[in-house]
């Protein structure tokens, strides 16, 4: 099922959206476009943080990447 887009207003600097609109037009895509997939980024990497600091807090005994790189060649 497609997610129902919602209208929303931002306010951009004059060189904030010339420049939007000149990468839009070099990518083929719509401002919105754009707008829509650089908040879906922000929004998984926010997701991936909290995620993160979920695991960092459990009282779970953390391995360093060192640690994990050294039993994966096991």
């Amino acid at each position: 099922m497609k997610d129902t887009l919602q209208r929303t207003t931002i306010f951009l600097t004059r060189d904030q959206h010339e420049c939007l609109r000149t990468l839009a037009f070099k990518k083929r895509k719509s401002m919105s476009q754009l707008l829509r997939e650089a908040t879906l980024e922000m929004l998984e990497d926010e997701e991936d943080l909290e995620s993160a600091q979920r695991i960092m807090d459990n009282d779970e005994e953390l391995i360093s990447f060192k640690e994990y790189n050294s039993k994966r060649k096991l």
